[in-house]
């Protein structure tokens, strides 16, 4: 697969540097999830520079920490997204685990919402097969989300 990898512990995700100039972009399910990822990370440590991929595009001059608290960069998505064949499938079960992760917290609240619904609905006639089908719909579209 021929790359120098910089970090591939579970504390980071894809902190990689491809060997190869960029591919045609990979447009799927995955490279979105990469963007919308990246979109909800927050600046970490910031640097004196940045670096530039083999094939030119410039990274940010800061890590980048992701909700789950693991350190990426700004070429997160681009990696995903043009280097696709040399992402290592570690990095890649990283980024579906992430999303898992996610989805599993959408899951989550949405059923203390459904459970607050419940609950404020003190003492009336309560429609379980309405309050479950809301759950089902709200579990369908999360997995969606991820998918």
């Amino acid at each position: 697969m021929g790359q120098f990898m910089i970090n591939l512990t579970s504390k980071y995700l894809l902190m990689i540097e491809p060997q190869s100039d960029a591919t045609a972009p990979v447009e799927d399910r995955l490279s979105e999830k990469a963007d919308e990822a990246l979109a909800s990370t927050f600046k970490g440590v910031s640097f004196r520079g940045f670096h530039h991929c083999i094939c030119g595009e410039r990274s940010g001059s800061s890590d980048l920490i992701l909700p789950n608290g693991v350190i990426t960069n700004s070429l997160m998505a681009h990696y995903v997204r043009y280097h696709r064949d040399e992402v290592p499938d570690t990095e890649i079960n990283k980024l579906r685990e992430l999303l898992c992760q996610r989805r599993d917290i959408i899951l989550q609240l949405s059923r203390r919402m459904v459970l607050r619904m419940v609950e404020a609905l003190d003492g009336k006639e309560v429609d379980q097969c309405a309050i479950d089908s809301i759950s089902e719909e709200i579990k369908r579209q999360a997995m969606q989300q991820t998918e």
